[in-house]
């Protein structure tokens, strides 16, 4: 479903940029380039990088754009630019990377939602590389709802052709062929659910799952966050997050009232009784109407042992979440 929002989230460097925000006051559109200052900041090589990329029916060409400048990406992390003030880069260059995709899409619990219907109760569930291991997009992997042609080469139709994320050796990598190994595993095509949950898809990916890189740990996101390697999560999107209150995975000690009875129609009390789709448009932020998570759930500079800075102990600060906004027509000028 499209909603009436221009906004789009996208993240990194000097080609991306993101953010999620919740319907407030319409922000500035500008392109905003923070994720080299904060590795710079933070004087680490190692970046983890979690993508969630939105896979309902408007963002087709929106992921063949990310696609095309993920290489420029990864040029400006590995090879950053000299500043001409100093003649030296403009930041360490990154050596390792790790690049993780989840999609958009945690179903309609309790619903049966158009698009949303494959997998009601879970969508792909925050699970790494969703066109292996989520139980939507078995329905509709990328080969199959695409033209001919549109994936690079090197893509099979084997939905185990990846592992859950990727690695990049600043060493021994091939830019190319990394960038096309982006792509065949970033480009989900659309027919996922149109209520989007993308923070909480990065929450159910990174914190209710474990997807840390420690013995013993047999998750299925199990691997991808290193310990002493900043987190980035970038969310690609062209609508509002629509992260949407299930007690089923509600913080220990946090009180939850469940929410998930706004996606039925047949609901009153959620803002609008004839628009399933407006219902994340019309409440006021906060009120009996919201029906998403508080925004301390994912971030909270009060408790940086909650939510995504969790997986920092002591390192609040090598968690980035973008915090820019932007248009679509923007980052196709870039």
């Amino acid at each position: 479903m499209t909603r009436q929002s221009s906004r789009w989230s996208i993240g990194v460097a000097a080609v991306l940029c993101g953010c999620l925000e919740r319907p407030s006051a319409q922000p500035v559109e500008r392109l905003n380039a923070s994720f080299t200052t904060e590795i710079f900041n933070n004087g680490v090589d190692s970046v983890d990088m979690l993508f969630v990329v939105d896979n309902s029916n408007s963002m087709s060409a929106y992921q063949q754009r990310l696609g095309a400048q993920f290489r420029v990406l990864i040029d400006q992390l590995v090879a950053p630019p000299v500043d001409p003030a100093t003649g030296r880069p403009a930041h360490p260059p990154v050596k390792s990377l790790h690049v993780a995709v989840v999609s958009s899409d945690l179903g309609t619990p309790g619903s049966n939602v158009g698009s949303c219907n494959v997998s009601a109760d879970v969508g792909d569930d925050g699970l790494l590389n969703p066109i292996r291991s989520g139980r939507a997009l078995a329905a509709h992997r990328p080969w199959t709802t695409l033209p001919a042609g549109s994936r690079p080469a090197r893509c099979t139709t084997d939905p185990n052709q990846y592992p859950s994320f990727l690695t990049f050796d600043a060493d021994s990598t091939n830019a190319d062929g990394f960038r096309e190994d982006f792509v065949c595993n970033a480009f989900l095509s659309t027919q996922g659910c149109g209520l989007e949950q993308q923070l909480e898809s990065a929450y159910r990916a990174l914190v209710v799952r474990n997807p840390r890189e420690q013995a013993g740990n047999t998750d299925a996101n199990a691997g991808f966050v290193r310990p002493d390697a900043v987190l980035g999560i970038v969310v690609i999107s062209d609508e509002e997050d629509g992260s949407v209150r299930d007690c089923r995975y509600a913080e220990a000690g946090q009180p939850c009232s469940d929410a998930l009875s706004v996606y039925d129609i047949g609901a009153a009390g959620w803002g609008d009784d004839r628009d399933l789709n407006l219902r994340f448009y019309t409440y006021t932020p906060g009120s009996a109407q919201d029906p998403t998570w508080p925004i301390d759930r994912y971030i909270d500079p009060r408790n940086p042992n909650r939510g995504f800075t969790s997986l920092k102990p002591g390192h609040p600060d090598r968690v980035w979440l973008p915090s820019c906004s932007g248009s679509w027509e923007l980052l196709a000028a870039t």
